[in-house]
Parts: C-alpha cells; structure tokens; sequence
C-alpha cells in the first residue's frame, strides 16, 4: 500500500516541495528451502507533485528531472 507523503528537497540549487507516494520494498515468495520464487520488489517513489515558490512545476519538469528527485527522495 502507497503512503502519501511530503518532502523539502534542494534540486539544482532550488529548496522544492515534492507530494509523492513511497511504496516499501517487498521480499518475494521464498518456498519452504529458502530459494527464491518470486523477485524481491525494490521501493519506489511515484512523484504527483513538485511546488518551486508554492507554484505547481511538474508539468514542466523532464522525464529525468521526476526520476532524479525520486532517486533523491529514495536516499532519504
């Protein structure tokens, strides 16, 4: 289950509010040896939005920007 979230982070330079959904890493079905059966899923972070000075700029932002501010939030 998706836990809403808000976070201040400096991205290039600039203080940016970013609303975004964190998504927990989960471990796969291990049968009853241990061996794995299913892959372990990594967490994630799904950006809705990104404030700069209180205005919404995630209509603006690249592809690669949204991925580097979820990485960023990941190192958190």
């Amino acid at each position: 289950m998706a836990k809403p979230s808000t976070t201040d982070i400096v991205f290039l330079g600039r203080d940016i509010t970013v609303d975004f959904h964190y998504y927990p890493a989960t471990r796969g079905y291990r049968n009853s040896y241990g061996a794995p059966e299913e892959p372990d899923e990594p967490a994630e972070v799904e950006v809705e939005r990104v404030l700069y000075r209180g205005r919404d700029i995630t209509g603006i932002l690249s592809d690669s920007s949204i991925e580097e501010i979820q990485s960023d939030i990941l190192e958190m």
